[in-house]
């Protein structure tokens, strides 16, 4: 990429953090979202036994006695579920859109990107279906067979398919910029980016395995900052959101590393 310290990923993930940094308005959406979420489910009832969210609305039904949900209870949960899920996609399509406009030195308009987010709802959608359709086969097999040989073959599996799920999350690392940049449809953007993923392992994985790091470094600590009250809550929220701004920076300039045709913009330049 016209600069030796790309092939050091300690100075690849740096840099990386930088830009995350500099532009921190990436993680307003992603931090008001986990704090509006986190008021409505405060507004909701853990147990139904009341009416949380819709009590006094049409949906408000007289609480059942305890251990039998009534109905308001699973709408309020699936309509707060289902608003997040979307509300969440369009967030982290639009996060990829800006941290690509980040590296590239554009300026960050969150009101555009995030209307751009919304045209990729469907393939994210029909991306989640995909994968969850495939995880619920693998597992209802898995089980059928486990119940079968009573727990003898799950023991036996247990390795395999730990290997088998770290290989899954490693292949499908690209599926996001795939689909935001590549316009990939959603069973497009898992062969894409299984095809990139492991065609680079050489490149890819140091970079990986330094994202992994920050991120369980990042994680730690906003676990630890739960125990302070109130205000851990909240820097906990912000950490998380940075977090997402810088994984949508790495994974999107190895992305563009990898699918551009001409070199990419020198890591000393765009600093």
């Amino acid at each position: 990429m016209g600069d030796d310290n790309l092939e050091d990923p300690v100075y690849e993930i740096r840099w990386c953090i930088g830009v995350a940094f500099r532009n921190w308005i990436l993680a307003v959406p992603s931090l008001a979202m986990a704090i509006v979420g986190t008021a409505a489910v405060a507004l909701m009832d853990p147990w139904p036994l009341t009416n949380g969210l819709f009590r006094g609305s049409p949906f408000a039904i007289p609480a059942q006695p305890f251990g039998l949900a009534d109905a308001s209870f699973y709408i309020e949960w699936a309509t707060v579920a289902l608003i997040a899920a979307l509300v969440g996609i369009v967030i982290e399509a639009a996060t990829y859109l800006g941290a690509d406009d980040a590296m590239n030195n554009r300026p960050i308009e969150l009101p555009r990107l995030l209307t751009s987010g919304l045209s990729f709802v469907g393939t994210f959608v029909l991306f989640g279906l995909v994968c969850g359709g495939a995880a619920l086969v693998v597992f209802a097999v898995v089980f059928g067979l486990t119940v079968l040989t009573k727990g003898v073959l799950a023991i036996l599996l247990f390795p395999a398919m730990l290997c088998a799920g770290v290989a899954a999350a490693f292949g499908l690392v690209f599926t996001v910029p795939a689909m935001v940049f590549g316009r990939q449809t959603a069973t497009g953007a898992i062969g894409l980016s299984w095809r990139l993923a492991f065609a680079n392992v050489a490149r890819i994985l140091p970079t990986v395995i330094g994202l992994i790091i920050v991120s369980f470094i990042a994680g730690l600590i906003g676990l630890l900052l739960l125990n302070i009250p109130y205000a851990g809550e909240v820097a906990s929220l912000v950490i998380s959101a940075f977090l997402g701004v810088f994984q949508a920076v790495v994974i999107t300039k190895v992305y563009r590393e990898l699918t551009s045709p001409a070199p990419p913009q020198s890591l000393a330049d765009a600093s």
